[in-house]
């Protein structure tokens, strides 16, 4: 981060999935003194990040083990690591300290990640990956490892990094006079937004050449709709 300029910067925006989340807040609380000492504000934006560890790292845990995967040992929920439960603690007393200014946004997975006749659930339950900032968003239809790939700008994680990004980045902790907000989006628009992103998903999965052009035709209205909306499409 020195290297390439970035403590350079008064605001630092941090987008974490999943360990990278861990790793980021240890830095954080690691570096406190510092940080605090140059003025900085810091934003993270956590996509499936296990705040408390994850139950799916203690299954995974004779396996750690048995090949020294330092990162999945880890991992191990908190009620058998005391590790992840300490770093909770100490982010979150340097958090609400208010020094260094610390938000944030979290998003979490809404499917289980199936392995026949082994897993079947979420690799970050919402206890533990909502935990921070209050009012986290559960991600319509990702599993842990789909929620931090949107397939295109319309997915609704891309659009809320994107809003997370332009609400921070333009603050005045960056000398830079912030935008007039851009007013809510209509109930319409963000109806049409939804359905835009589901009929995008139905067209990845047809195969029949006769169901691909009525979803084309469909997908044309519904782009045609959010524009008219003010979105865009």
């Amino acid at each position: 981060m020195r290297v390439d300029g970035v403590l350079a910067s008064d605001r630092l925006i941090f987008v974490c999935h999943s360990m990278g989340g861990i790793v980021v807040r240890k830095y954080i609380v690691e570096r406190q003194v510092e940080l605090i000492g140059a003025g900085k504000e810091i934003d993270f934006f956590l996509v499936a990040s296990p705040s408390l560890g994850s139950s799916y790292a203690d299954w995974l845990s004779p396996l750690a083990q048995l090949f020294g995967h330092a990162q999945a040992d880890a991992l191990r929920f908190v009620r058998n690591n005391n590790w992840p439960m300490d770093l909770d603690k100490e982010f979150v007393n340097l958090k609400e300290g208010g020094k260094p200014k610390i938000k944030g946004k979290e998003l979490v997975e809404d499917k289980f990640v199936v392995l026949p006749k082994l897993w079947e659930r979420q690799v970050v339950e919402p206890f533990s990956g909502a935990r921070y900032f209050g009012e986290p968003y559960k991600v319509p239809g990702c599993d842990h490892f789909s929620i931090a790939k949107p397939d295109d700008n319309t997915k609704i994680q891309h659009r809320l990094l994107c809003t997370f990004i332009l609400e921070n980045a333009l603050s005045p902790a960056q000398g830079v006079t912030p935008m007039p907000p851009s007013p809510p989006p209509s109930g319409a628009l963000v109806i049409w937004q939804e359905k835009l992103s589901l009929l995008l998903e139905e067209e990845a999965k047809v195969v029949d050449a006769d169901q691909k052009f009525r979803l084309r035709k469909l997908i044309e209205e519904a782009k045609a709709k959010i524009r008219e909306h003010g979105g865009h499409a």
